[in-house]
């Protein structure tokens, strides 16, 4: 964040937004005059999905690429690095794709060459040559290498390169955290949506149990007062009962193991200390989506998710008790 004062004088983004879109130029603008290009409304790009970007494969073809983030997120995770991928049509529906959250700004754009082709060219070479000399003190980080070499340098043009080197390295530095970021993210989510899927099992497999113990006990009371337990009573679905619950119980044990190695991938990630941010984040989202049930699971899993970080991971009891907790809350 290149701006002086707090972010939130810059972006529209955060709790104090409303959840919704606002004004354009509600916030301060940057150097460049321009408003909102952080928060307020995802900016579509003009370069559309790509097979592959830099060595690896993504996207869907004709789908569009957004910018810059939206009102939903935390103003302290906003940056032009920020990169979403809308496919152009929804899964379910097949219906065109579109966002409340997403925009595009008209720019006006013109040539402009700064030097003559022969000055162009020796500053090139200074920068081959820069980046092949040893670092000063033996150092490895190449930011320390420049800013050494800046030092040591009186040529103006070359300073003006080697600020320009800095940035982009600060920049791709940014761009990591950004991405680790929105995988810690994506983790919560996946860990919610485990954490409902595993005690919804668990309680189905409970309700199977109770039906077969119903049916037994009818049965037996019918047998005591030398009733046809054939007319009245179900026992030929017992058996088939009980062995779904025993599925339904491998299945939430199975879903609650996989739930059990997300949070420690998230807290052993690199973005760790986000995860009450980026847990506010996800309710956000999640209200804006009307995800009643589901949304109630987040505090829970970021309880879990802080403690381990904490080095006090709580018992697979208590978490299944937190769990249960969870889902009676989302049943009100």
């Amino acid at each position: 964040f290149a701006m002086q004062g707090d972010i939130q004088e810059y972006v529209w983004a955060g709790p104090t937004t409303g959840n919704k879109l606002g004004p354009v130029g509600a916030r301060k603008p940057n150097p460049l005059d321009l408003y909102d290009m952080l928060g307020n409304a995802d900016q579509m790009m003009l370069d559309l999905y790509r097979y592959n970007r830099v060595g690896r494969a993504h996207g869907l073809g004709g789908g569009v690429v957004t910018r810059g983030g939206d009102y939903s997120k935390a103003p302290g995770d906003l940056s032009i690095n920020i990169r979403n991928e809308i496919p152009p049509y929804v899964a379910d529906t097949n219906a065109p794709n579109a966002s409340p959250k997403m925009g595009f700004r008209l720019v006006l754009s013109a040539s402009v060459q700064s030097g003559t082709p022969g000055e162009i060219q020796r500053v090139a070479g200074e920068f081959l040559n820069l980046g092949q000399a040893p670092g000063p003190g033996g150092t490895d980080d190449p930011r320390k290498i420049i800013e050494d070499l800046r030092r040591n340098t009186s040529d103006a043009q070359v300073q003006r390169g080697l600020d320009k080197l800095n940035a982009t390295l600060a920049s791709g530095a940014r761009a990591q955290g950004d991405v680790a970021k929105e995988t810690l993210l994506a983790q919560l989510e996946a860990a919610t949506a485990m954490a409902r899927m595993s005690e919804d099992r668990a309680n189905f497999a409970e309700i199977l149990d109770n039906l077969a113990e119903t049916e037994e006990i009818k049965a037996d009371q019918m047998r005591a007062r030398s009733i046809d337990t054939s007319k009245f009573a179900d026992l030929d679905s017992v058996p088939k009962w009980r062995a779904r619950a025993t599925k339904e119980r491998d299945e939430a044990k199975a879903t609650m193991d996989a739930y059990l190695r997300l949070l420690q991938q998230m807290v052993q990630g690199p973005a760790n200390a986000d995860i009450p941010v980026q847990g506010d984040v996800l309710r956000r989202e999640l209200q804006g989506r009307n995800q009643r049930q589901l949304l109630a699971f987040v505090p829970v899993v970021l309880v879990h998710a802080q403690q381990m970080v904490a080095g006090r991971a709580p018992t697979r009891d208590q978490m299944r008790l937190d769990l249960h907790a969870a889902h009676e809350a989302a049943r009100r």
